[in-house]
């Protein structure tokens, strides 16, 4: 599995915004949060690595999301019309349980 430099980026395979305003927690549903988390999005669309970069999610809601990014399926990433494995860098702003998810 190489590690590269993408000529097109690992994509989320689906709509990421319903599949985590469905699994929000309680307390995400009121008020305004954000996250950014890095995943490794290997060359068969799996997430086999997500951390918690910054933001301002509590400890618990880390690691639920941490643990429905590796539920996530990608498109992954390739180079030279070969697929790669990337990391992406994700955030994610949650206000009053709308869900927004910009993939960089």
């Amino acid at each position: 599995m190489p590690i590269a430099g993408a000529d097109k980026k690992a994509a989320f395979d689906g709509k990421i915004e319903k599949f985590f305003a469905d699994n929000l927690s309680s307390d995400l549903k009121k008020g305004t949060h954000q996250a950014v988390f890095k995943l490794m999005v290997d060359c068969y669309g799996v997430v086999s690595k997500s951390t918690y970069q910054s933001g301002t999610f509590s400890e618990s809601n880390q690691k639920l999301f941490l643990n429905l990014f590796l539920e996530t399926k990608w498109k992954p990433a390739t180079h030279q019309s070969a697929n790669v494995t990337t990391f992406v860098f994700v955030t994610v702003d949650i206000v009053n349980g709308k869900v927004t998810v910009v993939v960089q």
